[in-house]
């Protein structure tokens, strides 16, 4: 994970996201109610697999898409903290289906984009596949 020097970043990044995205708030509430506090390396990767991978694989809502990796791309750019973040909640979930990754590809911006190569690089050739 990272140490506590991110950690007010990572959190406002977090607070950010679900600003932007209202539409997850519901899962932000029953997560706090869950855990008592805010896990962000829980619950990013929870709404990424609850919700926003089928919105990716549909490939249907582009307005929508290009706002989630306009988001992603201020992640990319942001304290290193928050790419790890970006890394392990979205990016390292996005491998697992070819059809996400096409789409992650299509609309990455460049730091995403470089992020989003050096973790396929770092898995080898047989990226989507290799599950640690």
């Amino acid at each position: 994970m990272t140490d506590k020097a991110g950690l007010p970043e990572i959190r406002a990044m977090v607070n950010e996201f679900f600003c932007e995205f209202r539409e997850f708030k519901c899962d932000l509430d029953r997560h706090m109610a869950e855990m008592g506090e805010l896990l962000c390396y829980v619950i990013l990767p929870q709404v990424f697999h609850d919700h926003i991978e089928e919105i990716l694989r549909a490939n249907d809502e582009k307005e929508w898409i290009n706002r989630f990796f306009g988001f992603l791309e201020r992640m990319a750019a942001a304290h290193p903290a928050v790419q790890d973040l970006l890394s392990l909640a979205f990016l390292d979930n996005m491998r697992d289906d070819p059809a996400v990754l096409e789409v992650a590809k299509t609309y990455c911006g460049s730091h995403t984009a470089a992020h989003l190569d050096n973790l396929l690089r770092s898995y080898g050739p047989d990226a989507r596949s290799a599950r640690p």
